[in-house]
Parts: structure tokens; sequence; C-alpha cells
């Protein structure tokens, strides 16, 4: 990033999932994932970028914001479009918690997620769809 670019990076974590995979099958949770996936990919902008990490853990960078509140409802939105496309779909649903760090110029991939996914840690309390800052 540049002097004068920022943004805010978001971990982000499945509540419960494994009672998904062991209630439902692994089939069934890759389905989860793959819906997941979906719903944070359309809930964000182009200038943003999307990943998912591993397992039930995604990473969402939200460009040219230090605004936590704008994290905070993306993340909102995405939990509550996952609810409902899930339900049409019949299948079962999980909310996501999330952590989320202000980046700004010299801060490396390394520290941010350290940081982001302590933050997590915090959101993680509820199993609910926590959502956490630093």
């Amino acid at each position: 990033m540049g002097p004068d670019e920022h943004g805010i990076l978001i971990m982000i974590d499945g509540d419960h999932f494994k009672d998904i995979n062991d209630t439902y099958g692994h089939n069934t949770g890759d389905e989860v994932i793959k819906l997941t996936a979906q719903m944070i990919v359309g809930r964000i902008r182009t200038i943003d970028i999307a990943s998912r990490l591993h397992g039930d853990e995604f990473a969402i960078f939200v460009s040219a914001t230090e605004d936590y509140s704008v994290a905070k409802r993306i993340m909102e939105d995405i939990n509550s479009t996952l609810e409902k496309e899930a339900l049409k779909r019949n299948m079962p649903t999980i909310t996501l918690s999330a952590g989320a760090v202000a980046a700004r110029h010299g801060d490396t991939y390394t520290a941010l997620s350290k940081a982001a996914d302590a933050v997590l840690y915090k959101a993680k309390e509820t199993h609910n769809g926590g959502f956490a800052y630093k």
C-alpha cells in the first residue's frame, strides 16, 4: 500500500462448522463452504479481496477505509444472506465470526493476520456471528 492508502483486514471463521460435518457429512459441509464463499464474494466491492484460507476460515481485505462500521456491515450482510440462502436451498446454515484490524502503509500481512486472528478469538466467544476489532 502507498503512504496514503489504508484498509481493513477481516479474518473470518465459521461457527459450529464441525457440527455440520459430524451431523450431515463432509459432502454437505463442502456445499456449505461453497455457499459461504459465494455470499462473501457477492457482498464485497471489486476493489476488495476475498480468500478462503482453509477449512471454514476466510479473509477479506476491505480497501480504502479505516471505518470498522463498514467491515461490521459487510459481515452482518454476509451472515444475513448466508442464512436466507441456506434456508432457500434446504441446507444447514452457519454463522461467521470475524476479527478486523486496520491496515496502513508499511504493515505486513504476517503482522496483520496475527493481529486479526487474535481479535477473531474475541469475536468467537459467542460462537454466533460475533464481530470484534482492534
